[in-house]
């Protein structure tokens, strides 16, 4: 029997790859034009936390902007993340269960607390080799920005948490900001990855 920490090894080393690998295949690093005077990139490792149970997940946010020589800022902002089905966090028992699984990014701040939420979308579930039922639940965020007007390409996030329904944008990032990765179930919140703007 494969223990949890044996299923990390295998998942880990068949979903998850290279920061520069990750970037590729998500497309999460675009094609940036050389004659761009400016660029800015923030990122955050998610790491498995929260919890007294082995959590085989892992996760990445990117957000890179350039400005053009009017001044105007264009980038990307992006979260991609995996966790291996079935697994202890409540919204991932089964493959099914992932499939419809509510998961959220928030982001916070000292002192305010929280500014903004993102909701990643489904993306596939990927059946590891040779180790029969558990297969890797994949989500993501990726959202186009251009000036003041940000484009969802997947998911969405909530920049106004405090006020009624959604407020379309891209989290305006600062050093530290804390990132937590969760699970929502009938109001019910389970964390399970968090890390920290650089």
């Amino acid at each position: 029997m494969l223990t949890t920490r044996r299923l990390l090894v295998l998942v880990f080393a068949f979903a998850f790859t290279t920061v520069s690998g990750m970037a590729a295949d998500t497309g999460i690093r675009p094609d940036i034009p050389r004659a761009y005077p400016y660029l800015e990139t923030m990122f955050a490792d998610l790491e498995p936390c929260c919890g007294d149970y082995d959590v085989a997940a892992k996760g990445k946010m990117l957000a890179t902007y350039w400005y053009d020589f009017q001044g105007e800022r264009e980038g990307t902002f992006t979260i991609n993340t995996k966790v291996l089905v079935p697994n202890p966090v409540e919204g991932f028992w089964t493959p099914e269960d992932a499939m419809h699984a509510d998961v959220r990014v928030t982001f916070a701040r000292l002192p305010e607390g929280q500014f903004a939420e993102c909701y990643l979308a489904f993306q596939d579930l990927e059946f590891v080799p040779g180790i029969g039922e558990p297969a890797v639940a994949h989500y993501e965020l990726e959202l186009m920005v251009q000036g003041d007007f940000v484009k969802p390409l997947k998911g969405v996030c909530d920049v106004g948490m405090y006020q009624p329904g959604i407020q379309v944008g891209a989290p305006e990032l600062q050093l530290d900001d804390t990132l937590e990765t969760m699970t929502v179930i009938e109001g019910k919140r389970t964390s399970y990855l968090k890390g920290f703007c650089e």
